[in-house]
């Protein structure tokens, strides 16, 4: 796992831009990176790296930064749920670096891994159960329905301030921001995200309209 090694297994069009081993996360074992000893660097991108910490074979894992005392670690951890399960947990603890440009990172690994690591455990449980990873054109589209709930959710703050009418504005900032949260969080089916997203861009475009028409009236 890693930047230039067999990649992260989520979000490939983020998180192996640029890497050397291709855009693709691995989708079987890679022989020559099964047997990591501590102190083996582990590229988490092209500027940022950690240090192996303690490896127990089939029980855990630790990524750690090479800072005394660390400043950050990762922790893998397999807990067996019966005789044909197991639990994979990640555990992540950070110190931000307030005083130096590094805080850059911090924020967006603190605004980011929220969304990520869960994406990352289910890429791990999809190559271990034999499931085919999720095509770039799909992760491509999740993207774009984010990014328009994003916008949206902006545009909707803007009009708060904007219209006269701030319960009609405010009903669609709420509706906005409660877009933006499921289409992150709830894991549906990607045409039920995009269709929401199309029927908010749809009210943007009517209700200004209409409250225009009135205004004009009156």
């Amino acid at each position: 796992m890693g930047f230039d090694r067999a990649g992260y297994y989520g979000y490939d069009l983020i998180e192996n831009l640029g890497s050397t081993s291709g855009i693709h996360s691995a989708e079987s074992t890679v022989p020559e990176l099964q047997h990591p000893k501590t102190g083996d660097v582990l590229p988490i991108s092209s500027v940022a790296h950690l240090t192996f910490g303690t490896i127990q074979p089939n029980e855990y894992l630790i990524w750690q930064s090479e800072a005394v005392p660390h400043d950050g670690a990762f922790t893998w951890a397999l807990y067996p749920v019966d005789q044909s399960h197991t639990r994979l947990v990640s555990r992540i603890r950070l110190r931000y670096h307030w005083a130096s440009r590094a805080l850059a990172l911090d924020l967006f690994t603190e605004f980011a891994d929220h969304v990520a690591v869960p994406k990352i455990l289910e890429g791990v449980r999809d190559r271990v159960e034999g499931w085919v990873p999720e095509s770039l054109a799909r992760e491509t589209t999740e993207f774009a329905v984010w990014i328009f709930a994003f916008a949206e959710f902006v545009i909707s703050i803007g009009f708060v301030f904007r219209w006269r009418r701030w319960g009609r504005a405010w009903c669609l900032a709420l509706g906005s921001g409660s877009l933006l949260m499921f289409v992150l969080y709830a894991h549906s089916p990607i045409w039920i995200g995009a269709g929401l997203v199309c029927g908010v861009v749809l009210l943007m475009f009517l209700l200004p309209r209409k409250i225009a028409v009135h205004s004009s009236r009156a």
